[in-house]
């Protein structure tokens, strides 16, 4: 029965996927380097949930850019239809960034640079899921 889970799909789609995600990885490296170097120098100036939100803005182009031209390259969509879900994609990532980020300055003892990191990576799985499944699927 194992057979029947393959109807319907390509194995050229199958095969894909870990190019893909081994892209989105290289992209969204990019994207949280962009997202804690950026909150990091913030937070010389301001608090670090403040920060984190001028982190993610300076991140969200470079996110977007990448994943459109590269990580689903192929994928059919128009930016103008791509750009509004990936816009819903990253800001309920970013929520749920925001809420596991809060919790760990407030429970641990943990410095905030080290408490931002482990939040992105947390988060990045979550993004992919949502980017490849919704966000990057061409309109009909």
């Amino acid at each position: 029965m194992w057979c029947a889970r393959w109807r319907g799909r390509s194995m050229s789609s199958e095969l894909a996927v870990p190019s893909q995600a081994l892209r989105f990885v290289v992209v969204g490296a990019l994207a949280a380097t962009t997202h804690w170097l950026t909150a990091m120098l913030a937070m010389q100036w301001i608090v670090p949930l403040v920060a984190n939100i001028v982190g993610f803005c300076c991140a969200f182009p470079v996110s977007f850019a990448g994943h459109f031209h590269w990580s689903f390259r192929g994928h059919g969509a128009l930016w103008l239809h791509a750009l509004p879900r990936f816009a819903a994609v990253a800001l309920s990532s970013f929520a749920g960034n925001e809420l596991l980020y809060a919790a760990l300055l407030a429970w641990t003892p943990w410095h905030p640079g080290v408490s931002l990191f482990i939040t992105l990576l947390v988060v990045a799985a979550s993004t992919f899921a949502l980017s490849r499944g919704w966000a990057f699927v061409k309109r009909h």
